[in-house]
């Protein structure tokens, strides 16, 4: 497998003896572009992508609870255990004990919500006080994420699909820098853009996929990680400068970077406070939610923008993995064509 811009059959011939570029294509079991490549391996992450925002997009409280006067009643009238202080009973309508699993004290105890993600046990979240967010119409999408397991596995599988075309684009774009300009800078700025999609995808895969309720040990550092996976957002629209000249995408990137800056303090608050207090809605105020839009816009844009960069690059897959000694063995058989003088 190659991979080979649109040199000239001289050139390659010179480096590749035994194969042209235009021998290789007609030969090769594979034979497409970088972009395309890139394009259908995209599709899936997108409309993952798309609708876990169409699903966050909509407003969301937590299901109302089913058995009010049960939650009520336990909440009034339960016992805790004089041998384990974790445990809590009730006398049920029969007259005898009913010991319920400490689970529940964040229900009957703490006075909090209790609702459904996935298929797992119920997780608990805290009603607001303050009744003003109803009257919003705008909602987070990390949020979403942590209340709805579609929104969720929607951004955590998207980002699983993108991982490795995304870092094998980055790999491409340092190695043809390198390439190009064979200087310390350019290896040096090539590397760091490699190493940087590389963390960004990481961090943003933690901030996606910790849940706060079966995550707890680790939940208090999702604003640490949403604040890394930033700070390498605007890495990465920095050092992308620094590989091509200054010119209009230098400059719509450079906006970009200046919009995620400004978004950061908002947007890493809004992670904390729900970490903090875990509502059972999604609401925040318009600025939250067009700032979130904006950083998936922006880093959307820019990755679509180095896709349709590798139009010019091809993925040529050979029919032969070792193609100079399976040459090189064929001069020296026996099945080799010889050419026979004729006879006068």
């Amino acid at each position: 497998m190659t991979f080979h811009k649109n040199s000239s059959r001289h050139s390659f011939q010179y480096q590749h003896p035994f194969r042209a570029p235009d021998e290789e294509e007609e030969l090769a079991h594979i034979h497409i572009t970088i972009r395309y490549a890139l394009i259908v391996f995209g599709l899936v992450p997108v409309v993952l992508f798309l609708i876990g925002i169409w699903i966050a997009a909509h407003p969301h409280f937590t299901e109302v609870d089913p058995t009010p006067n049960t939650t009520k009643y336990i909440r009034e009238n339960y016992h805790v255990n004089e041998t384990s202080p974790s445990r809590i009973w009730v006398y049920w309508t029969n007259g005898g004990k009913f010991n319920i699993d400490p689970w529940w004290n964040n229900l009957f105890v703490k006075n909090q919500s209790a609702y459904v993600f996935g298929f797992g046990n119920h997780s608990f979240c805290n009603p607001r006080l303050d009744k003003s967010y109803k009257y919003t119409w705008t909602t987070s999408i990390y949020r979403a994420s942590q209340l709805y397991a579609s929104v969720q596995t929607g951004f955590r599988y998207g980002l699983l699909f993108v991982f490795l075309p995304m870092v094998l684009n980055s790999f491409i774009l340092a190695k043809t820098l390198v390439i190009e300009n064979k200087t310390f800078t350019s290896l040096m700025i090539g590397t760091l853009y490699f190493c940087n999609e590389v963390a960004m995808h990481i961090s943003y895969f933690c901030v996606t996929t910790l849940h706060v309720e079966f995550e707890g040990s680790y939940i208090p550092y999702s604003s640490v990680y949403f604040s890394i996976a930033m700070i390498l957002s605007m890495s990465k629209l920095m050092l992308r400068n620094f590989t091509e000249p200054i010119g209009l995408t230098t400059i719509l990137r450079s906006v970009g970077l200046l919009i995620i800056i400004i978004a950061h303090d908002p947007l890493a608050a809004n992670v904390q406070d729900f970490v903090d207090h875990v509502y059972c809605d999604t609401f925040v105020s318009p600025k939250v939610c067009f700032l979130e839009l904006a950083c998936i816009g922006i880093l959307f844009l820019n990755n679509l923008y180095d896709v349709n960069q590798t139009q010019n690059l091809h993925l040529v897959v050979s029919q032969t993995a070792d193609d100079q000694s399976i040459q090189k063995m064929a001069k020296k058989s026996v099945f080799r064509r010889v050419k026979v003088a004729r006879r006068a």
